[in-house]
């Protein structure tokens, strides 16, 4: 990924996350890496904004078990 400079590490007993900006002529966008598999996903403005609508026990649904 272009542009990423600084990383913030989140994690607890269950999963690792590393969450980085990536800005510049690309758009601004949050991308959350799972630091276990590797896998990541970049999230806009809007993917943001969805986020903070969704009930935290629908998100959680979505994790398979």
């Amino acid at each position: 990924m272009t542009n990423e400079t600084e990383f913030l590490t989140i994690r607890n007993e269950f999963g690792a996350v590393r969450l980085s900006y990536l800005g510049g002529s690309a758009p601004k966008a949050l991308v959350v890496t799972d630091i276990n598999t590797g896998y990541s996903v970049s999230l806009d403005a809007l993917d943001l904004e969805v986020l903070t609508r969704i009930d935290k026990d629908k998100l959680r649904s979505l994790i398979p078990q």
